[in-house]
C-alpha cells in the first residue's frame, strides 16, 4: 500500500539551492537530500549521515556531496586554495567515496530521515552505475577575480585540467582534475557549473548521458584541458552528445577544449532550437511532476493499495524520455486532444523517439457528470486493459506500452492514470485473429504514429571550431618544463 513520503529540504542554503535543482532536473520522486544509514543508530538512536543527496533513476545512482566552505582571500592565494580545496573537494571525495561503497553493499539499510524510520524508497539493484558529484560553494567570484588579474572577461567557473590528480590540484589554484584515476570518476562542480548542468540538462537521461560521455572524454578519449564546465557542455551539445569529434579522436595526444565554445554556441540556431523545445515539452514535465507529487503524497486515488515500485516503474518510463523526445510526445498529445470532441472516447498509440518498440497509449475518455468519479476512474482503467492486447495483436513491432489516459479538453477536473505493460507473452493465434477483427469493426486503435527518425538538422554554426590535440613532442600541460610523451603521456 502507498504511504506518504516526506522529503528533507536541507540543512543550509547551499544544500537547499542543490535539492531544488535536482527537483525541478529529476522532478522530485528520484532525488532524496539528507540520506542516513542505521551505523550507530542502537547506540545513538539516529543514523549516520551517507551523503547529502541521492538519485536513484532505474540503473543509474547519483551521489552528491555539498561543501559549502568560504574562500579566505585575506591570505596567500594559494594557502587560500589549498585550505578551500581540502574542506570542499578532498572531504566531499571521502563522503562520495564512503557513501558509494555503502550503498553498494548495503543498500537496504539507507534512510531518507536520521531516526532511520523510512527506508529509501526506490529499489537500488546490484547491476547500478554510480555517479559521484562533488558540489562546491563559494569559488566563483575569487576564480573570477583571479582569472581577470591575468586576462580580463574570464570565465568564473573553476579549470578543468584532468591531467593533475587530488594532489596536483592542491599545487594549481582553481584547477579540478580527475582527482582519483584509480577510483570511480568524480565530477567537480562549483555554483555555476551546478546551476548550468542541473538547467541545461534538466531530464534524469539527458544529464546521466552527459555525465557518462564525460567521463568517457576524459578518461578513454584523453580530454586533458577545458576552461570551465560550459566549454565541455557546449562542445556536448554541438557535438550531437560527442564532446570529442572523430577526426580529433583519430589522432595521438591530449586533448584541449578551447574558452568561448559555450559563447559560440549559444549564439547558433542550434541553442534557439533548444529553448524551443523546452518550452515545447513543458506538458510532458507537468505530467510526471503532478503524478510524482500525487505518490509521494500517496493520493492516487484508484490505485492507492499498490506499492511504491509499482508506481514508480510506470512514471520512470515516462521520464525516461529526453528533452527532444518529450516534446514530440507533447506535441502528439496535444494535438489529440486539440483534435477530439469533449463527449468522445479516443486513442492514438505513439512510439518514442528514444526507444524502439516503446509505445504511449494517449487515451481520452469523458467523464459523465452523473457517473460517480471513482466509478469512472474504475472503468477508465478498464478500458485501458482491453485496448492493451489489441494494440500488442495489431501492431508486432511494440515491446512495451505505457497507457496514459484522461480527460478530453474541457471536461471539468483533470485526472490521469498510468499503466505500464512490457514484453507481454506469445498470443496465440486463434487469439489474435479474433481481437483484430472486433478491433476492425469498432474502429479501435486506428491512431498510429510510429516514429520516423528525421534526418539530421543542419546548423549554421561550425561546431568545435578550436579544438585541438596536444603533439606528443610539445612541452607537457602540467608546466615540468617536459615533453608531454615523456611526463603525462
Amino acid at each position: 500500500m502507498l504511504r506518504k513520503i516526506d522529503k528533507n529540504t536541507g540543512f543550509n542554503a547551499s544544500e537547499g539551492k542543490l535539492i531544488n535543482l535536482a527537483d525541478n532536473a529529476f522532478l522530485g520522486l528520484w532525488s532524496y537530500a539528507n540520506i542516513h544509514s542505521d551505523e550507530g543508530y542502537s547506540k545513538n538512536k539516529t543514523g549516520k549521515e551517507v551523503c547529502d543527496l541521492l538519485v536513484v533513476f532505474g540503473d543509474d545512482v547519483i551521489i552528491f556531496s555539498d561543501k559549502s566552505v568560504k574562500f579566505n582571500e585575506d591570505i596567500d592565494i594559494s594557502i587560500a586554495w589549498q585550505r578551500w580545496f581540502r574542506g570542499s573537494v578532498i572531504d566531499s571525495s571521502r563522503q562520495l567515496y564512503g557513501a558509494e561503497k555503502f550503498i553498494k553493499e548495503n543498500p537496504q539499510r539507507i534512510y531518507i530521515d536520521k531516526n532511520c524510520t523510512v527506508q529509501f524508497p526506490v529499489e537500488i539493484n546490484k547491476e547500478s552505475r554510480f555517479h559521484l558529484i562533488a558540489v562546491t560553494d563559494n569559488i566563483s567570484a575569487p576564480a573570477k577575480k583571479y582569472f581577470d588579474s591575468i586576462s580580463k572577461g574570464s570565465s568564473s567557473t573553476l579549470v578543468n585540467a584532468f591531467v593533475y590528480d587530488a594532489k596536483e590540484c592542491l599545487k594549481n589554484v582553481f584547477c579540478v582534475g580527475d582527482l582519483y584515476p584509480k577510483k570511480t570518476f568524480i565530477h567537480v562542480l562549483d555554483e555555476i557549473s551546478l546551476t548550468l548542468l542541473l538547467t541545461e540538462l534538466n531530464t534524469a537521461t539527458d544529464f546521466i548521458e552527459y555525465l557518462m560521455a564525460k567521463e568517457k572524454a576524459v578518461r578513454e578519449q584523453h580530454l586533458a584541458l577545458c576552461l570551465g564546465e560550459e566549454e565541455i557542455l557546449a562542445s556536448y551539445f554541438q557535438g550531437n552528445k560527442k564532446i570529442i569529434p572523430d577526426d580529433i579522436l583519430r589522432e595521438q595526444g591530449l586533448v584541449s577544449i578551447p574558452e568561448g565554445e559555450w559563447a559560440h554556441y549559444i549564439k547558433s540556431f542550434q541553442y534557439q532550437q533548444a529553448i524551443s523545445i523546452k518550452k515545447g515539452s513543458v506538458f510532458w514535465d507537468e505530467l510526471i511532476e503532478n503524478s510524482s507529487q500525487s505518490i509521494l503524497a500517496a493520493n492516487v486515488g484508484y490505485f492507492g493499495e499498490k506499492p511504491f515500485s509499482m508506481h514508480e516503474a510506470a512514471i520512470r518510463e515516462v521520464a525516461k524520455e529526453s528533452r527532444p523526445s518529450r516534446y514530440y510526445l507533447s506535441k502528439c498529445f496535444k494535438e489529440k486532444m486539440d483534435s477530439v470532441p469533449s463527449h468522445i472516447t479516443s486513442s492514438r498509440l505513439v512510439e518514442s523517439p528514444d526507444e524502439p518498440g516503446k509505445f504511449y497509449l494517449f487515451l481520452l475518455v469523458p467523464h459523465k457528470d452523473e457517473i460517480d468519479y471513482l466509478i469512472y476512474r474504475e472503468r477508465r482503467v478498464a478500458l485501458i486493459n482491453m485496448y492493451f492486447p489489441i494494440a500488442f495483436a495489431r501492431h508486432k513491432k511494440i515491446k512495451k506500452i505505457i497507457a496514459i489516459a484522461t480527460e478530453p479538453k474541457n471536461n471539468i477536473g483533470r485526472s490521469e492514470d498510468f499503466i505500464y505493460i512490457h514484453y507481454p507473452k506469445p498470443m496465440p493465434r486463434d487469439e489474435r485473429a479474433e481481437i483484430l477483427k472486433a478491433s476492425r469493426d469498432f474502429n479501435i486503435m486506428s491512431d498510429f504514429l510510429p516514429w520516423n527518425q528525421p534526418a539530421p538538422a543542419r546548423h549554421n554554426a561550425p561546431p568545435h571550431s578550436n579544438m585541438q590535440k596536444l603533439g606528443r613532442n610539445e612541452p607537457c600541460f602540467c608546466g615540468s618544463g617536459k615533453k608531454y610523451k615523456k611526463c603525462h603521456g
